[in-house]
């Protein structure tokens, strides 16, 4: 029981982090290329593993 609940809390702090990654990372480019529209996308494949992409617009 304690590992599953390890495991299952470690799935949701990664989550929250590369959520909250994805966030600042956005941020930062806005601020430093002077961006109207840099979105980041985190997603996660059907495997379960996260993956980040870039859009932009010119």
């Amino acid at each position: 029981m304690a590992s599953a609940l390890t495991v299952l809390g470690s799935r949701i702090w990664a989550s929250v982090s590369a959520w909250r990654l994805a966030n600042r990372t956005n941020a930062h480019y806005r601020r430093r290329l002077r961006l109207d529209d840099a979105n980041l996308a985190l997603t996660v494949t059907p495997v379960g593993q996260f993956g980040l992409g870039v859009s932009l617009r010119f």
